[in-house]
């Protein structure tokens, strides 16, 4: 029975392929070519398809009527919002959905719609509900929501931003920071923060008024209207103060909603600084600086540079009034004491400041770092082998040569004034002794050549000169090639000195900025403590080296 099956089917199947092949040569013979295959249609677009993030439409508890929210999201990317409309049930109830608005797109591919609502009884329940979607080029899509109004169980998701909230911008204006926050089940509104914030040096607040909280994209957080959060999305804020603030501030900024108003507390330390309070302070280090070499180094050195070269000063205005009193000789005669008048600018020159440089005998003009301490026993001894000298000069000056002038009284003839001239280059040459000469040895060698004078002059008496004028004290103002190294040292030791400052007390302090840090780094300049405890008159005494009596 099988095999007989088997030999029909056999059959058929030839039978079939004979005549297949017999249309086709009959086809070939007659020139007709078989019916073309139809082509495939083109498959359809995807197709959009929507959803709700929560398919909850919430009023306040209790409430027949009111605005709700809902989001939803779509599966490609739409040009425009979608339209909703409320589907119209079968039997509808009491409750009556008036209204999908949007409120615009608020994550990629996610709508958010305020729902209106009137007549939802009775005061706690959820009802079941169709929303119609339409979007262009898409068929409608039909939906389930729920509209409720039962008391919710309300939390939140919060990405609080870096605690201490640091910030030190290029001016001192507004500074934000970002954070993140997720509603669960239903919308967080009249989202709103409060401020403990206080700076722990000036006790300044950092109130409401002064920081704001507004969406990430907002170029304005200057506002003081509360803002709405749409239940389990995402939103992205940044929290802003409206002016620029410098110090450490402590105490807790606080993000509350009215389905929240207890808050959680997002943030409790804040450091705020700028960049203009950063130079300031640095500058101040600077000045401190400055001050302190003024006061502790250079007014120092001073003072003992103008004490040591005291001396020298009154040696040297003795040989200048000397020199004066020889210039304010007659003409005839002014010139003729070469040897005396060298004798005093040797003295002058060797009593010059430049000369006391030099030989290391005073301290220098401008405090070297890494110079020796001036010898003042040598200094000492260098005046001392000088003095003599000029004892001798101001003798032969003022007993010897105004003698032998005020012989001149005007009325001597050529004769007369060749003995005054003689006279004069007799006491030049005493000037010229080897050995040193005593004051008394001196005028013993210039009575007799004044005593002949006069008698070759008949005894006539002559007029006194006029008293010199002193001298004025004369300062020499020489640059010695030491004081170029002198003052790179200083202005290495100067910035060094500022740097580190820099890196302790204001690149180290996040909230640089109030008036006790511009104080404090004065004080670093100047080589104070930096706490105020740490300060005491006995400290100031002890960065000024000055010694200060106890009882």
């Amino acid at each position: 029975m099988h095999s007989s099956m088997r030999s029909l089917l056999l059959l058929g199947l030839l039978g079939s392929l004979t005549l297949m092949a017999h249309a086709q040569i009959s086809g070939a013979e007659t020139g007709i070519s078989p019916a073309p295959v139809p082509a495939q249609a083109p498959s359809p677009a995807p197709k959009v398809t929507f959803s709700f993030v929560d398919p909850t439409v919430r009023l306040l508890a209790g409430s027949q009527d009111g605005t709700g929210e809902i989001s939803v999201r779509s599966s490609q990317k739409l040009n425009t919002a979608p339209e909703i409309t409320d589907d119209k049930l079968p039997h509808p109830p009491a409750a009556k959905v008036l209204k999908f608005e949007s409120a615009g797109e608020v994550a990629p591919n996610i709508w958010r719609y305020r729902v209106i609502v009137s007549g939802l009884t009775p005061a706690s329940t959820t009802q079941q509900r169709y929303a119609e979607i339409r979007s262009a080029g898409n068929e409608p899509v039909t939906i389930p929501y729920l509209l409720s109004n039962q008391t919710a169980n309300f939390s939140w998701s919060i990405s609080k931003p870096p605690d201490p909230w640091v910030s030190s911008t290029w001016s001192a204006g507004e500074t934000c920071t970002s954070f993140s926050v997720t509603p669960r089940d239903s919308p967080a509104t009249g989202v709103r923060i409060s401020s403990g914030l206080v700076e722990q040096t000036t006790k300044e607040a950092l109130t409401i008024d002064n920081l704001k909280v507004c969406f990430a994209d907002s170029s304005d957080c200057k506002g003081t209207t509360p803002i709405d959060l749409p239940a389990n999305i995402t939103s992205q804020l940044k929290l802003c103060t409206t002016s620029g603030f410098h110090g450490d501030f402590h105490g807790p900024v606080t993000l509350a909603s009215l389905q929240k108003p207890d808050g959680d507390v997002i943030l409790q330390n804040a450091n705020f600084s700028s960049f203009p309070a950063k130079l300031a302070g640095f500058l101040l280090i600077l000045a401190g600086v400055f001050v302190a070499w003024l006061a502790k180094v250079w007014g120092r050195t001073r003072l003992e540079r103008n004490q040591a070269l005291i001396p020298a000063i009154l040696m040297r205005s003795q040989l200048e009034r000397l020199s004066i009193t020889i210039e304010k000789f007659p003409a005839d005669y002014r010139d003729l004491p070469r040897r005396i008048k060298n004798a005093i600018q040797k003295l002058i020159d060797e009593l010059s400041e430049t000369t006391l440089d030099q030989n290391q005998f005073i301290a220098s003009k401008f405090p070297n770092p890494f110079g020796s301490a001036p010898n003042a026993l040598s200094y000492k001894v260098y005046l001392e082998e000088r003095n003599p000298r000029i004892r001798l000069l101001s003798a032969l000056v003022n007993d010897g040569l105004e003698r032998a002038v005020d012989q001149d009284n005007g009325s001597l003839t050529a004769a007369q004034k060749d003995f005054v001239k003689q006279a004069i280059d007799g006491i030049d040459q005493i000037a010229e002794v080897s050995l040193p000469l005593s004051v008394e040895e001196a005028l013993k060698r210039v009575d007799p050549i004044i005593a002949t004078l006069k008698t070759n002059l008949g005894g006539q008496p002559a007029p006194l000169l006029a008293p010199s004028t002193p001298a004025a004290r004369e300062f020499d103002v020489v640059q010695l090639e030491i004081q170029s190294i002198s003052k790179l040292t200083w202005l290495v030791y100067g910035l060094l000195t500022a740097l580190s400052g820099l890196a302790v007390l204001i690149l180290n302090e996040s909230g640089f900025g109030v008036p006790l840090d511009f104080l404090f780094a004065f004080f670093w300049g100047f080589g104070l403590p930096t706490t105020i405890q740490a300060l005491s008159p006995g400290s100031v005494a002890s960065a000024l080296n000055i010694s200060v009596s106890r009882s």
